[in-house]
């Protein structure tokens, strides 16, 4: 019996050493970072020459704000569209991009790195600042794209911005997972990190907005198989992004659904006590909202908000 357990000791390590989580390769030509708007097809192009594609809406007349957006896991820079059009009424100019490993990008369907998301961010807000000096800077983050600017805001080379909206941020990390759920993960990026799962059979419900969820079906650019390693690197994030939220330094507006099903309320709940008291940081909930807040049925709130937010960088008062 000590022999067999040794055997199968030897061979989970083999396992594990034998495969490991895959991370994207970096671009292999240093550039100048470069913001291409004035373009058909908009991008923006990093450090190491690879080029993110990107959206921008444009204010008819005067820009008052511009606001910087980073999309959701498995998503990419469309889905900002309807809200982006209705910021652009009020004097907002929005620019997102797709972040690696997601959308038309390089690589689609391997992660990035934490590292190399949170640089990205940097990057892309310089260019955007240097773009547009004269007028305040936000940084939105939705679900993954939240606990990138969560833990870009705490890096040692923080973006420049003006504020941050965090539209339920994924800040469940391994703090709030089960232990079961932690090893499982590991076990499984370090053996099969090729696996590809799907959420098929977990029966959540995201948002109340049938029609969206419709079109994202018919996308060919939004991905419903993910590697295992992905979601290792995605919980890679969520750690991160859970450990930045007492670094807060600026006007902040975190917003999150009750009928959010998709993080566990206790784990958003838990992340943002340490939400800090003194540097105009607001944490609203909404009684109908889900996940998407951005696209549920009842959206329109949750946008008048995040309007409000950008051009005062104060959190619109509530009854």
């Amino acid at each position: 019996m000590r022999r067999l357990a040794s055997l199968a000791v030897l061979i989970v390590c083999f396992a594990a050493t034998a495969c490991a989580p895959r991370l994207q390769h970096p671009g292999i030509e240093p550039q100048h970072p470069d913001l291409q708007i004035e373009t058909e097809q908009p991008g923006f192009v990093m450090d190491d020459g690879v080029r993110l594609p990107a959206r921008i809406w444009r204010p008819e007349g005067e820009v008052k704000a511009v606001m910087l957006a980073l999309h959701g896991f498995n998503l990419y820079s469309r889905i900002f569209e309807e809200p982006a059009e209705k910021w652009a009424e009020r004097g907002i100019l929005t620019i997102t991009y797709d972040q690696r490993g997601f959308g038309d990008t390089p690589e689609r369907g391997i992660w990035p790195g934490t590292g190399r998301m949170i640089r990205d961010l940097e990057i892309a807000a310089g260019l955007v600042r240097r773009q547009y000096p004269d007028v305040p800077l936000v940084l939105l983050g939705d679900s993954m794209g939240g606990a990138v600017v969560l833990a870009a805001n705490a890096s040692s080379d923080p973006p420049d911005a003006d504020g941050l909206v965090l539209v339920a941020p994924a800040v469940w990390g391994r703090e709030a997972m089960p232990f079961y759920q932690t090893a499982g993960l590991w076990f499984f990026a370090h053996t099969l990190p090729w696996l590809e799962v799907t959420g098929q059979h977990l029966n959540r419900a995201p948002t109340d907005n049938i029609d969206l969820l419709r079109q994202l079906g018919r996308d060919p650019l939004v991905i419903f198989r993910t590697r295992i390693d992905v979601l290792w690197g995605l919980v890679n994030l969520m750690d991160a992004g859970r450990a930045a939220v007492p670094a807060i330094d600026r006007p902040t507006l975190v917003l999150y659904g009750a009928k959010e099903d998709i993080l566990p309320e206790q784990a958003w709940r838990d992340a943002f006590k340490a939400l800090p008291k003194d540097k105009d940081t607001t944490l609203t909930v909404y009684s109908g909202g889900f996940h998407m807040l951005l696209h549920d049925l009842e959206a329109d709130a949750v946008i008048d908000d995040i309007t409000a937010f950008t051009l005062t960088r104060k959190a619109p008062a509530r009854e």
